[in-house]
């Protein structure tokens, strides 16, 4: 499995961004300079899956460098959440 590599902010274009994980199952990106975060992943695979982490960060970067709502539903769509 590849992993993405995100964009940098869409705010202040910063490149410092990670994934933190908000609840137990519950991902997103958050940027290091103006700590905006992207639309956040859940799933109850991340929890049942052992590459739940794994998947998790993928599918909040993907989330992350899609920048509008249709590109969004492409990836929820492909991500099954």
């Amino acid at each position: 499995m590849r992993k993405p590599s995100p964009k940098p902010c869409p705010f202040c274009k910063c490149g410092d961004v990670w994934v933190e994980r908000f609840e137990v199952c519950v991902f997103g990106v958050v940027c290091n300079r103006c700590l905006v975060v992207g639309p956040k992943v859940e799933h109850a695979k991340y929890c049942e899956d052992r590459r739940g982490d794994e998947l998790a960060e993928r599918d909040a970067i993907r989330m992350w460098n899609a920048r509008t709502e249709s590109a969004h539903k492409k990836v929820r769509a492909s991500c099954e959440m």
